[in-house]
């Protein structure tokens, strides 16, 4: 199956995008931060000279519960504090996003070209993919991605041609 698109990015193209990248935490983190701060509360309470089972538990859970806060809270602040004005940023310092992108695509090969840039990537060179609600991300490393925005014209078919190359190619999609 082949295809191909044109479209202009815009500034909140990206900052979904960027929203679709930095929103996974992954459990792995989660656990092994929940663990350190339970051994970080137990240590605080032997320090202190509570060394009863109860008072290390109660310590330890009160700091992995005021740890889970810290990230809830951090988490909210990076999305919607710094991504925008981190987006902008970046929208404003890379000239190729403010023009016309085309996409192209066949059996073998995922095309970009704009006025100053052209790019082919065979399928198998794709690292991973992931499809969130409104932006398609084809990572060229765990960092690097090429976004697809998904409120484009006739953009379900073509984002299923290519997840469909993506697929047969061996690419994982992230999780």
């Amino acid at each position: 199956m082949t295809g191909s698109f044109t479209f202009k990015p815009t500034q909140d193209h990206l900052l979904l995008a960027f929203r679709l990248h930095y929103r996974r935490i992954p459990i792995k983190n989660l656990v092994m931060f929940g663990i350190f701060c339970a051994v970080v509360g137990a240590v605080v309470s032997v320090m202190t000279g509570d060394t009863s089972a109860k008072g290390i538990f109660l310590l330890s859970g009160a700091i992995v519960l005021y740890g889970l806060v810290l990230i809830l809270v951090m988490r909210t602040v990076v999305t919607w504090l710094w991504l925008p004005r981190y987006a902008k940023r970046v929208f404003k310092q890379q000239a190729d996003l403010r023009q016309e992108i085309e996409v192209q695509w066949d059996e073998q090969y995922f095309t970009t070209r704009t006025a100053n840039s052209h790019a082919q990537t065979p399928w198998q060179d794709f690292h991973l993919w992931h499809r969130g609600d409104t932006v398609l991300l084809l990572y060229r490393s765990e960092s690097l991605f090429h976004f697809l925005p998904l409120d484009l014209p006739n953009m379900p078919a073509s984002t299923d041609q290519i997840e469909g190359h993506l697929l047969k190619a061996g690419v994982k999609r992230r999780s």
